[in-house]
């Protein structure tokens, strides 16, 4: 076969499958990874989640972090006000895959205001869950 001959042969990668669930944040449905692990514990943590306040969560913790320095005179009433949910996902996994298992929530955000519009084209906030609680919340720019 050569030394090229391997080239052009790319090996498919197998992509997650999600699936709706009935839990919904601002009538957005949550999608769930169809794996055994995230089906048994979407329920569980959607409670804490729920039971932590989403809004507080984006208040407190996601805000912050998407205002940084640059927009940091910016209402952080109008802010979250201009933040528009188009997408929730979750999965459950252990980052070293042998313990420590989280439950992870995606919100994905674009702005719906004027006020919003400079600061963001698309964001996403993540939530990690472990042991009915929340440990950890980040922001990336999608």
């Amino acid at each position: 076969m050569g030394l090229f001959g391997n080239f052009g042969k790319k090996k498919k990668l197998a992509l997650p499958s999600y699936r709706e669930t009935n839990h919904k944040y601002n009538c957005v449905a949550v999608e769930v990874e169809e794996t055994e692990e995230s089906l048994s514990h979407i329920d569980e943590d959607f409670a804490t989640l729920v039971k932590a306040d989403i809004d507080n969560i984006i208040a407190e913790k996601f805000i912050p972090w998407l205002k940084c320095e640059e927009f940091a005179d910016r209402d952080d009433k109008l802010v979250f006000e201009g933040l528009r949910v188009c997408s929730v996902t979750y999965y459950y996994y252990s980052p070293s895959g042998e313990g420590g298992f989280f439950g992870r929530f995606e919100f994905d955000f674009v702005s719906s205001s004027d006020y919003t519009e400079d600061m963001l084209e698309c964001v996403a906030m993540e939530v990690y869950i472990q042991n009915g609680e929340v440990v950890r919340v980040s922001g990336f720019e999608v």
